[in-house]
């Protein structure tokens, strides 16, 4: 079969020589602007396809210029000597159900989001002299029952968080809004103690999404900013750089979501230059979408660039929090995986909609982790393998990886045998070269 190279060559050969220039796509576009359309003709065809590659390659690069992956260290460097041969990964969700939205109409307490009274959390616009901002925030009409307590909160994070640890898990993603939703600096800094101790306290490395939640940024008692901020905590294992000695705790790390969830109500602060935050550590690169992070356009397009870089800018995992009633969310994690030929570890604590497909799930290349593996057993001397709980209010997942498994999987997606080599594989690392590109938009 003729490579996609050897076929775009032909086909602007006759313009190579008078532009003195090959490897740009405004070849290719022009010429098929400047061809008379006729789909009964090949040549055509064949022209219309590659300028429709091409068009790709531009928003691949565009989105690229808009979001920028952004590399946060957690080790002094980078060595495949040290990478660790396996990598146990565990996704929770709490299943819950306890913030409250205005609905946009009236609903029935059957058929809509409940009454206010029995949510402990509740979305509160703010007063703001800029864009409108919302975020969640205690509920004081939750009745008695329904109350926010701190305490019980954490219990529960603090249980399902040993269980996973006394798995052995070295990469733990909790949901969106799992991170206490209330700002109280004394149950801040005793919840940060405790999980880090917890994770301290493991033989294994523990890179650590404990959750997010929304906080605002105020000046002269007026919401100015308002974020919803992942917190990444990691153990002594597993960060490189000393605590200081006026603070015994560098973690949390907070990574902010980028994209509102405005069809929920949310209301929060896009950041001036949007970055997609990833983590280099022994266990490899770990990335961070927030939610509807992963349906943004721009940042999928991101990370395409970033999967046709290869494997020293190649993102190992993508974690992704949720707090979402959608049941076609599950499937947009799985684009990530398959698109970005990554793994993605989906944890989502909103227990609304019987009809999600998985509230926690992994993907690798794109596929359910157990339907690409067939040893979907509890975790013993296998080199891969499951753990599935999804008893009372915790659903969790615990998963082994070892880095042979991940290779070849990788490897089998870009087999020149594979037909999606060539649509998503060879044409958009062909169009996505360097030299391929000048330096601006504007010249390409």
């Amino acid at each position: 079969m003729t490579s996609f190279k050897e076929r775009y060559d032909e086909i602007i050969s006759d313009i190579i020589g008078a532009s003195g220039h090959k490897f740009k796509a405004h070849l290719l576009l022009t010429k098929f602007s400047q061809t008379p359309q006729n789909f009964e003709d090949s040549a055509y065809r064949e022209l219309a396809r590659l300028s429709e590659a091409a068009s790709m390659a531009v928003m691949l690069r565009s989105a690229g210029d808009l979001v920028k992956p952004e590399r946060k260290m957690l080790l002094s460097r980078r060595d495949d000597d040290l990478a660790l041969p396996e990598a146990i990964l565990a996704g929770v969700s709490m299943n819950r159900h306890d913030i409250f939205a205005e609905p946009s109409t009236p609903t029935s307490p059957g058929e809509g989001r409940g009454q206010r009274d029995r949510f402990p959390l509740k979305l509160e616009n703010h007063d703001t002299e800029g864009p409108p901002l919302s975020t969640s925030i205690h509920n004081p009409d939750a009745n008695s029952g329904f109350e926010y307590d701190f305490k019980r909160w954490m219990d529960e994070r603090l249980e399902i968080l040993r269980t996973c640890v006394n798995a052995g898990a070295q990469i733990i993603t909790l949901g969106e809004f799992d991170y206490p939703p209330v700002f109280n600096d004394a149950h801040d800094r005793e919840f940060n103690k405790e999980v880090q101790s917890l994770i301290d306290g493991a033989q294994q490395e523990v890179f650590l999404l404990a959750g997010s939640r929304h906080e605002v940024d105020r000046a002269n008692r007026k919401v100015i900013a308002a974020w919803n901020r992942a917190k990444i905590f990691a153990n002594t294992k597993l960060a490189c750089h000393p605590r200081a000695e006026d603070s015994p705790f560098m973690f949390p790390v907070d990574h902010e979501k980028i994209v509102p969830a405005e069809k929920a109500g949310e209301r929060i602060t896009i950041p001036r230059k949007p970055t997609i935050g990833y983590y280099e550590t022994r266990l490899g690169r770990i990335g961070v979408l927030v939610c509807v992070d992963a349906y943004s356009p721009n940042v999928l397009f991101t990370l395409l660039n970033q999967r046709q870089l290869g494997a020293e800018e190649k993102l190992d995992y993508i974690l992704i929090p949720a707090y979402n009633m959608s049941p076609k969310f599950y499937f947009a994690c799985q684009v990530v995986s398959l698109a970005c030929q990554t793994v993605v570890v989906l944890a989502d604590s909103c227990s609304v909609s019987p009809r999600k497909k998985e509230r926690v799930a992994l993907f690798v290349g794109g596929r359910l982790f157990s339907d690409s593996s067939s040893d979907v057993t509890p975790l013993g001397r296998e080199s891969i393998g499951e753990i599935r709980s999804g008893e009372g209010s915790q659903d969790h997942r615990v998963w082994r990886l070892n880095r042979k498994f991940l290779i070849d999987q990788q490897q089998k997606a870009q087999s020149a045998n594979d037909p999606m080599s060539e649509d998503f594989g060879e044409i958009t690392s062909f169009f996505s070269q360097s030299e391929f590109f000048a330096d601006t938009l504007m010249d390409i």
